[in-house]
């Protein structure tokens, strides 16, 4: 009996790069239903299971999301953006010790990887680990110095630390790239009310607001 089929023809390549631009546009049952179409023909094919638990990850059914992403790294084990995506699924999930471990795996895949760098300093804050998330959200800026996500994850790290200079300066770099991210103006007005200065939380938390927050 032949193996599962694994790699893919061109037109189911191009099938499941239609599904992934589907699920961007926010369609995560149609893009869900391609990537199944696909693993019809080709079971054992990690870039379909890997796109199927986004899609699963995406409709909050965080159970099967997890199954497909080990089905994936079944066939692609050292895939750093399935391993880092499979980490982020764990830390949302609560289970951050498992998060970290998939996150350095995806570093020794591949040690550039920038969403591995910030998404281990977030599962190393979930530990209460602030030195090891500091360090991770410095080593992806030191890669890529103006993506605001690393500078939301520094923030946070020094804001636990209590740094809290330090953590308005990252945010506010972080707004001056990217003005409309809701989650950098509702963390700003948090630092601002634990400097002492509760007047602006307000302000910041309706400047949040404004972006859909």
């Amino acid at each position: 009996m032949a193996a599962p089929r694994i790699t893919l023809t061109q037109a189911e390549a191009q099938t499941l790069m239609r599904a992934f631009s589907v699920l961007q546009r926010g369609d995560a049952a149609t893009a869900a239903g391609e990537a199944a179409k696909v693993l019809r023909s080709a079971p054992a094919s990690p870039d379909a299971h890997h796109l199927l638990a986004l899609c699963q990850q995406r409709r909050g059914d965080h159970g099967a999301a997890l199954a497909s992403f080990e089905r994936a790294l079944e066939h692609a084990p050292r895939h750093p953006a399935m391993l880092s995506n499979a980490g982020a699924l764990l830390l949302a999930m609560g289970r951050a010790q498992e998060a970290v471990q998939k996150q350095q795996a995806a570093l020794r895949a591949d040690p550039n990887h920038l969403d591995a760098w910030i998404s281990l300093a977030h599962a190393r804050l979930a530990l209460s680990d602030v030195n090891g998330a500091l360090a991770a959200a410095r080593e992806a800026l030191k890669r890529a110095p103006k993506t605001p996500r690393a500078l939301h994850a520094l923030a946070a790290a020094l804001r636990e630390q209590g740094d809290l200079d330090g953590a308005e300066d990252a945010l506010r770099n972080a707004l001056a790239l990217d003005p409309n991210s809701g989650w950098a103006w509702t963390s700003l007005g948090i630092v601002r009310r634990l400097i002492g200065d509760p007047e602006d939380l307000a302000s910041l938390l309706r400047q949040g607001a404004r972006t859909g927050l």
